[in-house]
């Protein structure tokens, strides 16, 4: 049973998740995008495992990336962000899709190639871990 005190402060945590994110997504609306980034990292730090704070995040630093020019290149840091949610579900398409957009906007086109043969294996190793999991629970019944 879990005691008020460690309640409280999950509700508290999640509170907190929420501001941020809300904040985040005000601020990148405004294009305040320094700050909208500021809030997004409070809100992941929070809750890592939270997939749409790190799409989120990407996209901003893509949005940098295409506003400002080639004086401010953040495609890397958005490709990271589009892998973390990537690694954290797999079969999340817009993971899959930003970040091909981010390879394009970056002209690395041989990437892409590799991009989609990546998604084509994890798919398809993704599928292979289901079907043994079914073989396992069938064989303990």
């Amino acid at each position: 049973m879990l005691r008020p005190s460690y309640l409280k402060q999950s509700l508290k945590s999640f509170c907190q998740f929420e501001k941020h994110i809300n904040l985040g997504l005000a601020l990148d609306q405004l294009r305040q995008y320094q700050e909208a980034i500021e809030y997004y990292h409070k809100a992941i730090l929070i809750n890592p495992k939270f997939k749409h704070g790190s799409i989120m995040l990407g996209f901003i630093y893509q949005s940098i990336s295409i506003w400002a020019g080639n004086k401010f290149q953040k495609y890397e840091e958005a490709m990271e962000c589009y892998q973390k949610a990537i690694l954290i579900n797999p079969k999340d398409d817009s993971a899959w899709s930003k970040k091909g957009v981010a390879l394009k906007f970056q002209k690395k086109y041989i990437l892409i190639h590799k991009f989609k043969k990546q998604k084509r294996i994890m798919r398809f190793a993704m599928a292979a871990q289901q079907n043994l999991q079914n073989i396992l629970i069938r064989k303990q019944k």
